[in-house]
């Protein structure tokens, strides 16, 4: 049976161009690499989540974090996240007295460029996805 005349289906003036095509594989590709890295953030929640826990033990935001690490999927994304935000912009947390410096110095340089790594991957994949539904809208590729 034809897709058009199945009841209360109106596919009249749907086209699937090539830049529909362009933006939809591109879109899923992006979203593809969202889901490897929270599955990345999930990987070293679980593997490195205690060791990461040490070197901030002095901050009460973290220890606040800490808490929820172990609770649920949305815990260990959030502390990993945290984590590597705080590597990722120390500026930030630095002046604002959140973190101190000792405690950044001391993190292994191994899993702190891994988190590094993460936090721009996904701060890439926001930015392509974003940029993708502008071109989407615009017609640029019409």
């Amino acid at each position: 049976m034809h897709l058009a005349k199945w009841p209360g289906v109106n596919l009249q003036g749907y086209e699937v161009t090539m830049e529909k095509l362009i933006i939809g594989g591109l879109g899923s590709v992006v979203i593809i690499c969202q889901f490897i890295c929270i599955g990345i953030a999930l990987f070293l929640g679980h593997t490195k989540g205690d060791l990461m826990s040490k070197h901030f033990k002095s901050n009460a935001s973290f220890l606040t974090i800490g808490l929820y690490r172990r609770t649920s999927f949305y815990g260990r994304v959030h502390f990993i996240l945290g984590i590597s935000s705080v590597l990722t912009f120390p500026g930030f947390f630095l002046k604002r007295g959140l973190v101190s410096a000792d405690e950044i110095r001391s993190f292994p340089l191994k899993l702190k460029r891994q988190l590094i790594m993460l936090q721009w991957s996904g701060i890439g994949l926001v930015i392509a996805m974003i940029l993708l539904v502008i071109v989407g809208k615009s017609g640029v590729l019409s």
